[in-house]
């Protein structure tokens, strides 16, 4: 989908060129990445990627490998200064076998031919921990005890932490998803966005519904569709407008009409539920309130938009709100809006 036009507004949305809250960390981290291998051959593959590690503990158990004439064996160490993987030890006389990838680079370079593939003795089997490998070990179990027992590791879930329609519970969706980002590249709205430390360590770069960046657009389920481990499930778009991930809250602190006695009239204008979500109450001018409102029973009696002379108060009736977002972006109120959008313990269907 290279362009979508949206249902509330009938613009075009261009998802190409979206941005990302992580967009130029990942980018650093690339760089970064590129920058130490020129310098380290082979870093990625040797040192972080778990691919590589799991062929090294598989390597550590082959028959077959790189020997050595112990004889013929000058320690010139040509091999040493060909091999990718530094895998080669002891002036060129012995081989790590969890690096060896038996390229044979190095049989190819020696002049004293003392290097062949076959079965390799089993003294090179033997562990010699140095001091270094065993300082490594030390400090990695402080940092694993200390997010085991400071609780950083564990999934602590924010009230502002909103999974996108669809998404399994929290526990199932942590574990199914791959954080693959199919759903951020294909929402029209931007609204997808990677999670930083809202789910705790673990749910780093997962996905989460950003309302200041954008907003469920009304006629979009597309980030379903795209999900390759059904984190998040497909919905029809019928299923989709009645399904409820959040509800919305207004600050009466910082909501124009609540706090400064002047009309705005744009979250119940925009609300796309067709009995909207928010409804009008007429208060006398200057008229403020304190704390939060999202508490409502239906709005029986509440014109969706008339006045009877007063300031229109907006208020939310949770029976109606399925936590969009679209009040939440479009709040004039600048940096944090008036109107937030919270999560709700379970996720449901909207009833009709």
């Amino acid at each position: 989908m290279d362009t979508a036009t949206d249902a509330l507004t009938g613009r075009l949305v261009f998802p190409n060129g979206l941005t990302y809250k992580l967009q130029l960390v990942i980018f650093a981290m690339f760089v970064a990445v590129l920058a130490v291998s020129w310098v380290e051959r082979r870093l990625w593959c040797r040192h972080l990627c778990p691919l590589g590690a799991l062929l090294g503990l598989i390597g550590r158990m082959a028959l077959f490998g790189r020997v050595v004439d112990q004889e013929a064996c000058t320690s010139c160490e040509a091999c040493t200064t060909v091999c990718p993987m530094d895998a080669v030890r002891d002036g060129g006389r012995s081989t790590d076998c969890s690096r060896c990838e038996a390229s044979l680079e190095c049989a190819d370079v020696c002049p004293q031919g003392a290097i062949r593939w076959g079965r390799r003795p089993r003294k090179q089997h033997v562990h010699d921990p140095s001091r270094r490998a065993l300082l490594k070990a030390g400090g990695l179990a402080v940092v694993g005890g200390f997010f085991l027992f400071t609780g950083l590791g564990r999934i602590q879930r924010d009230v502002f932490l909103i999974r996108p329609p669809g998404s399994r519970s929290e526990l199932d969706f942590m574990a199914t998803c791959a954080r693959c980002a199919q759903c951020m590249k294909v929402c029209p709205t931007n609204v997808i966005q990677p999670a930083i430390f809202a789910a705790g360590v673990e749910g780093f770069f997962t996905p989460q519904m950003d309302y200041r960046r954008g907003y469920c657009d009304w006629s979009c389920n597309e980030c379903g569709k795209v999900c390759p481990t059904q984190a998040i499930r497909e919905l029809s778009l019928v299923e989709k407008r009645l399904k409820v991930i959040g509800r919305a809250y207004i600050d009466h602190n910082t909501c124009i009409p609540w706090s400064q006695g002047r009309d705005c009239l744009v979250c119940q204008e925009l609300c796309p539920v067709p009995e909207k979500a928010i409804v009008f109450e007429t208060g006398g001018q200057g008229q403020s309130g304190q704390g939060q409102s999202g508490q409502g029973q239906g709005g029986q009696g509440q014109g969706r938009g008339l006045s009877r002379g007063g300031i229109k108060l907006p208020r939310v009736v949770p029976e109606r709100c399925i936590g969009c977002g679209v009040c939440e972006y479009n709040c004039p109120v600048v940096n944090e809006a008036a109107i937030r959008v919270r999560a709700v313990e379970q996720t449901g269907l909207l009833s009709k």
